[in-house]
């Protein structure tokens, strides 16, 4: 995202825009392209003179400047406003160290301390923080996020109707965390929403720090070919299947769409971040969030694993699913119907707090022989949900992990029918 691009398109159609960057005194000098620097000095005198935003079109003919409107759309100027600013602190600092280092060279470490409070009490506390919104000023927010909704849009899907139907699919900006014991099948969950997300024509990157690329790429094209996994596991596959395997693999090998980074590739924030710039997904996946290479014991990684994927969904404008593990001690609670309380989420509060969704899996002895498996849901930052869990098929040897329907023929939901579908190429 060009974050000038970006400023000169609101300061154009959002007069709020322009007065908050003057009351933190932004000028348009401190802008790098020549071309944002006039065109923001044009909206800030537009504004001055006449009291609202100079329009889009007005930078066209005036300043030459095509601002793609679509482009934006996802974004809010609050974000915009709070990146700028950001931004500005980020040089103003590294000013500061440059010249208190200058200072240190000189043998004057009283002048290099003197830099460093003026700096702290000057500019840290007005311009870390953003500016404040006038609420007033998020009304036509509000309403584009409510006539998107009502003309159909829905977020990515996922691989089952009712989870879908509850969260309205998988936002920009946002995060959805499932929770489980090991070994209940985290990755693969993340393995079926990635591959139903690239089958709906979406570009998924994948960070595995758990397992290699090769073991991921294994579960996606055992599914994608509908083989037993323990039949592939054992090297025990009859004829018919291991065709449609190694054909599968065939037919997929110049394809794109999913990319996957396991833990050979730069698993820090900085590198996670510079692989979605590169690959720009629809959508990321994490598996597992307290593997996420940060500082600090397993709560410390992950309540700053969880703090990046926020940032990171807001910075990058997609999409997150993430997964993380549920406590040894985790007891069902008769109050949510049988379910898991979110108290059973290891290390829960961060994660809890930046949630919009958190689904908790589910299955004990009985469900295992069954080969079914439950999602309940621990949190819905949109939408209610009066306790029922979500059933689903959990059958590794057919490949069968569609919805459980009920008896009704009329609520009957259908999943994973591959004559459905056709591949994004």
């Amino acid at each position: 995202m060009d974050i000038e691009a970006a400023l000169v398109f609101f300061a154009a159609t959002d007069l709020s825009v322009v007065e908050r960057l003057g009351m933190a005194g932004f000028d348009a000098a401190e802008l790098d392209d020549p071309k944002y620097r006039k065109a923001y000095k044009f909206a800030v005198q537009h504004a001055t003179d006449h009291n609202e935003p100079s329009g889009a079109n007005a930078m066209l003919s005036v300043c030459g400047l095509e601002l793609d409107a679509p482009f934006y759309a996802g974004l809010s100027s609050a974000f915009v406003v709070q990146e700028v600013l950001k931004r500005r602190v980020y040089r103003r600092i590294a000013e500061v160290i440059t010249q208190s280092t200058d200072k240190l060279h000189q043998n004057n470490p009283d002048a290099a301390l003197e830099l460093l409070r003026e700096f702290t009490a000057s500019e840290i506390g007005v311009t870390s923080g953003g500016i404040p919104s006038r609420l007033f000023s998020l009304g036509d927010s509000v309403k584009a996020a409510y006539l998107k909704v009502k003309d159909g849009y829905t977020g990515i899907p996922l691989p089952w109707p009712s989870m879908t139907d509850l969260t309205m699919g998988l936002w920009p900006s946002t995060a959805t965390y499932f929770v489980a014991r090991p070994g209940v099948g985290k990755t693969q969950v993340a393995t079926l929403i990635a591959r139903d997300a690239w089958r709906n024509g979406k570009r998924v990157l994948i960070v595995s720090p758990e397992m290699s690329k090769s073991e991921i790429a294994e579960r996606f094209f055992i599914v994608q070919a509908g083989v037993s996994a323990g039949e592939i596991m054992r090297g025990k596959l009859n004829g018919f299947s291991e065709k449609r395997l190694f054909d599968t693999i065939k037919d997929l090998e110049d394809k794109d769409g999913i990319y996957v980074m396991d833990s050979t590739d730069d698993l820090t924030p900085n590198g996670m971040d510079a692989a979605i710039a590169a690959v720009k997904p629809d959508l990321v996946a994490i598996d597992s969030i307290y593997m996420i290479r940060v500082k600090g014991d397993k709560m410390e990684r992950t309540m700053r694993a969880v703090d990046w994927i926020r940032q990171a969904a807001k910075r990058h404008q997609v999409p997150f699913v993430a997964f993380h593990q549920l406590s040894r001690q985790a007891t069902k609670d008769k109050k949510q119907g049988g379910g898991y309380d979110t108290s059973a989420i290891a290390l829960s509060d961060q994660l809890l707090w930046d949630a919009h969704a958190v689904f908790i899996m589910e299955q004990d002895t009985d469900m295992k022989a069954d080969r079914r498996l439950k999602f309940h849901v621990g949190k819905l930052r949109r939408g209610s949900h009066d306790g029922t869990p979500l059933e689903v098929h959990w059958d590794f040897d057919n490949m069968k992990f569609d919805e459980i329907s009920d008896d009704d023929p009329s609520l009957k939901k259908v999943k994973f029918n591959d004559d459905d579908y056709s591949a994004p190429f």
